[in-house]
């Protein structure tokens, strides 16, 4: 009785690995068959904002209010 459950055990195993095998096979056959994948493949960069030009000339504005400046500012956005 033990001999046959070690035949049947066996045979099992057997049964199981070849099923792996064939499974694995089909795989690797389905993987050879697909078109090899670009290795340097690039994207393209996002364009860098438009930088402001820089204010030409140095200036202090002591002693005016947030709101002076901020007229001051958009008058010579305007220009």
């Amino acid at each position: 009785m033990a001999e046959a459950a070690v035949i049947v055990g066996a045979g099992a195993a057997g049964l199981v690995g070849l099923l792996v095998w064939r499974l694995r096979r089909t795989r690797m056959g389905a993987a050879r068959t697909m078109p090899p994948l670009p290795s340097n493949v690039a994207r393209a960069a996002q364009p860098l904002p438009q930088a402001r030009p820089a204010i030409e000339q140095h200036v202090h504005f002591h002693g005016l209010s947030a709101e002076d400046v901020a007229a001051i500012l958009a008058r010579r956005d305007r220009q």
